[in-house]
């Protein structure tokens, strides 16, 4: 059996793992909580009630056929956060009873996803590197939390890398710019900052960044209309703000600080600055550390031609540093998924970057997952228990402590390789000629490692 059709059947294997095992825990625990209050709004937002109203999105949740006994928390205060664009594209399935409803959106929340993940390792798959598809089946099947919430960022997680994964291989790309316009409506801080990549990325992919941005404004407009046309949405904007104000005030779910017992799963770097300094410095704090990597990135994304190799890294990067400035949970951190095909690139050669890059993904799929953040959540809350800012971090803070370190580690190898080789490609080289790296291995790109001056080819 070749390495290939092996990489393939492990991953697909996970595939199931994560589905079957995401469902059996969905029903024993969180009962897919996150779905509940968008799909009551969309319901709201079709028959004429007001969606960002927790009394009237909890009344139509219960006529639709949903059990409000089963977890009262869904339909708290200020829970109700997606904006009418959003809401629009849950209407088709919004419009079905909720136990049908359900169903289906989890099984679109598996299949999804496992789209991704298979396709992740096609672009894992001219670099041969069977550890890291090994890790990459374990990161799937650790994904299981997408399914037991009915997490919405699991669709538009997926859908972005879908996305991505037309571009890279120049194969559907108007699918491509479908998939990451539903995905920016869906979510738009979730792949908002990696869309943006494509206006450097070669004049192909800036003149894909267009179309996504007209796809992506007509998407939205059906749903700004149609609050538009609805007496009871004439005030969703204030709304709206205000139910974002309150989810992250003092001590609800969306607070960064210490305050809220539930930070540790937030993956924002507003939860370790929050420990040192007063609300307000630490998000500026958590803007300025984003700001400086993704300076480094821009600053190497600039200076490296368009290719494979500069792609995958660059997305690898930007993945990370999507996650560390503003609101990211747990869930959110799947779109590490980028990260994989990036490491497999760099582990070629078994040079130390890619060891490097390998240990801290390692880190990632362990600190990322629901398991170890259960545990976590069981035990380290009273060793951390009055030891300091520090020990909090160190046990309370897994998220955005290796977000933070994998972000770090992908702008390193992306300045090293501008300032190393100057070039990937041959300057001024077209996009139509790179284009070719999708049907082939890409060419070698070179890292130097070490004071010695040494090279290595990958």
């Amino acid at each position: 059996m070749t390495l290939n059709r092996s990489s393939f059947l492990v991953v697909c294997f996970a595939c199931l793992t994560f589905f079957f095992l995401g469902m059996h825990d969905e029903h024993r625990v969180l009962h897919a909580h996150d779905f509940k209050q968008p799909y009551a709004s969309a319901r709201c937002q079709l028959f004429g009630c007001d969606p960002y109203s927790e009394t009237e999105t909890a009344s139509q949740f219960a006529s639709a056929g949903g059990n409000l006994q089963q977890d009262p928390r869904v339909f708290a205060p200020y829970s109700a956060l997606y904006p009418p664009s959003s809401l629009a594209l849950l209407a088709p399935i919004a419009v079905l009873a909720y136990p049908v409803a359900h169903l289906l959106w989890l099984i679109l929340c598996g299949v999804s996803f496992s789209l991704a993940a298979l396709l992740v390792t096609d672009l894992c798959r001219p670099y041969q590197s069977h550890p890291v598809i090994l890790l990459l089946a374990v990161f799937v099947a650790s994904s299981t939390i997408l399914i037991m919430l009915g997490q919405v960022s699991g669709i538009a997680i997926s859908l972005a890398i879908i996305g991505f994964w037309c571009f890279l291989r120049e194969r559907y790309v108007w699918a491509g710019i479908f998939c990451l316009a539903l995905s920016l409506t869906l979510k738009p801080h979730v792949a908002g900052l990696l869309v943006c990549y494509l206006l450097i990325a070669g004049r192909q992919h800036r003149t894909r960044f267009w179309r996504v941005v007209l796809v992506t404004a007509l998407l939205s407009s059906i749903g700004v209309i149609w609050a538009t046309t609805q007496p009871a949405l004439h005030n969703w904007l204030p709304e709206l703000r205000a139910n974002l104000a309150g989810n992250t005030s003092s001590g609800n779910v969306g607070d960064p600080t210490p305050a809220n017992p539930e930070a540790f799963n937030i993956a924002s770097l507003q939860t370790v600055t929050g420990e040192f300094l007063s609300h307000r410095n630490a998000v500026l704090a958590a803007y300025a550390i984003a700001a400086i990597l993704l300076a480094g990135w821009l600053y190497a994304s600039w200076k490296i031609p368009p290719s494979e190799s500069k792609h995958l890294l660059a997305l690898a990067g930007l993945a990370a540093i999507t996650l560390l400035p503003i609101y990211h949970r747990q869930y959110d951190t799947r779109l590490l998924l980028l990260a994989f095909p990036a490491v497999a690139l760099l582990c070629r050669r078994r040079v130390v970057w890619g060891v490097v890059g390998f240990v801290l993904l390692t880190l990632a799929t362990v600190m990322t997952s629901h398991v170890y953040l259960h545990v976590m959540e069981t035990h380290a809350v009273r060793l951390a228990a009055n030891k300091g800012a520090l020990m909090t971090i160190a046990l309370m803070r897994p998220l955005p402590v290796i977000t933070l370190a994998v972000a770090v580690f992908f702008v390193a190898a992306m300045v090293r390789l501008s300032l190393d080789t100057g070039i990937a490609a041959t300057p001024g080289a077209s996009d139509e000629g790179q284009a070719a790296c999708s049907a082939a291995v890409p060419a070698p790109i070179i890292l130097r490692v070490g004071s010695s001056g040494r090279t290595s080819s990958v």
